[in-house]
């Protein structure tokens, strides 16, 4: 429990029903089945990027050289960030209170851990190694955070002194604590 407005309050994971991210698991456009494009060549809706070459989309439907079938822990897309790539949506909260941000991520097949950053508001809200291995994804569910009303930059960023390394990213959450 938190203080928060002088009230105790119970705080879990974003409400998934009330998720303010548009195509949150990158489900469009679809990709055929195995398919991969990145950003410069097919855009993602509702998402935006400066660094076309190093975010893309996979649909983990079949095997790649990205991914295993079967990788992305909702439906069949995810995102692909690799090296200093950053992607961005803009989200806008309704109302001033608690929400909460949540995401999967895990690693590229065979590829070594690799940081990934997450901003909100032009604010650092985490900075952390990826280490997940595929069929072991891990969920990030942010400590609770007090928003004002209005618009907010989300954004996804990778690690440019790093070699060849990629992030995948499914089921991007921002909502009020359930």
């Amino acid at each position: 429990a938190i203080a928060c407005l002088g009230e105790e309050v119970e705080c879990g994971g974003p409400d998934s029903a009330a998720n303010m991210v548009a195509n949150a698991s990158f489900e469009t456009p679809a990709l055929a089945a195995g398919g991969y494009a990145y950003a410069n060549a097919t855009a993602i809706s509702n998402w935006a990027t400066a660094t076309g070459g190093f975010i893309a989309r996979q649909n983990t439907a079949a095997n790649t050289p990205w991914n295993s079938a079967g990788a992305a822990p909702d439906a069949s897309h995810a995102l692909i960030v690799q090296y200093g790539g950053s992607v961005v949506q803009t989200v806008t909260v309704a109302a001033d209170g608690l929400y909460a941000l949540s995401f999967f991520h895990f690693l590229r097949l065979n590829y070594p851990e690799t940081p990934i950053k997450v901003y909100l508001g032009g604010v650092r809200l985490a900075c952390f190694v990826n280490s997940a291995v595929q069929f072991a994804h891990q969920l990030y569910v942010s400590p609770p955070l007090f928003l004002k009303a209005g618009a907010y930059e989300l954004r996804f960023e990778g690690d440019g002194g790093q070699s060849d390394r990629s992030s995948m990213v499914d089921l991007v959450c921002l909502a009020p604590p359930a």
